[in-house]
């Protein structure tokens, strides 16, 4: 059905235009909303049993704009734009006004640090699962990631002085911008028998990507024994580091 805005004529019989407007009723209620389908419409239908929820919003649906729209004095412009062969919710002041990006690549840029990444894995190179509830009440486990596709141990040794580890992290969807910082931190077991090491957990250089690779991202540690000390080949990488914890903040 299609709606149609030349009806009723002044000299139709209402046999003949009845079902016509009565197909514009249906047009006006499923592009408005209807109470059996909830995606359909952005509104609450025109029929819904309590009144206080008709016409109310069930979601906003912005068509992509081929330009940034104009404003008029006293009033401001929400709208969806393509940037990078993506839509995004843009703004856009009074009077046409400045214009602002408000989102980038599925996430919410406001400015400031925004987190696009985060995973905590161990030196296998396996993301930490945390417990936590569903809606029954039943135990499930969630990666302790955001945004991450997968974590590579690439080597996990020892030479002599140094535990190292090489890791490569691959996200699920770009980072928006090579305007971003890492941030890494180790959870560290407790020296024993009096030993002091210390452990740096941190990317070696290297130029800014979507995926952090062997030569960005390099997990190491040293460690100074007493005299006549020295590591035995399977011994310090696993009561060392326990934990990595791994962050991308993007910079606007």
């Amino acid at each position: 059905m299609v709606y149609k805005d030349n009806i009723p004529q002044a000299n139709d019989f209402l046999s003949k235009s009845q079902l016509e407007m009565l197909a514009n009723h249906q047009e006006i209620q499923d592009a408005w909303g209807r109470i059996e389908d909830a995606n359909i419409g952005d509104h609450i239908s025109l029929s819904e049993p309590e009144v206080i929820k008709r016409g109310g919003h069930k979601k906003t649906t912005l068509i992509e704009q081929g330009a940034d729209p104009s404003t008029g004095a006293d009033e401001i412009a929400l709208y969806s734009k393509e940037t990078d062969s993506l839509a995004e919710i843009h703004y856009r002041q009074e009077s046409d006004g400045s214009t602002y990006q408000l989102t980038s690549k599925g996430g919410v840029n406001v400015g400031g640090l925004v987190l696009r990444a985060y995973v905590l894995f161990d030196l296998q190179g396996t993301i930490i699962e945390i417990e936590t509830l569903d809606e029954e009440g039943n135990v499930v486990k969630t990666p302790a990631s955001y945004n991450i596709d997968s974590i590579t141990a690439n080597s996990v040794g020892v030479s002599g002085k140094n535990v190292y580890g090489d890791f490569t992290i691959a996200y699920e969807n770009d980072l928006p911008t090579d305007d971003y910082i890492w941030v890494l931190q180790s959870y560290n077991r407790q020296a024993t028998s009096g030993l002091n090491f210390v452990i740096n957990v941190q990317p070696k250089s290297g130029t800014y990507a979507a995926t952090v690779t062997k030569s960005l991202f390099n997990v190491f540690s040293y460690y100074v024994p007493p005299d006549g000390f020295t590591f035995t080949p399977a011994g310090p990488v696993p009561n060392r580091i326990d934990r990595i914890l791994f962050q991308a903040y993007t910079v606007a």
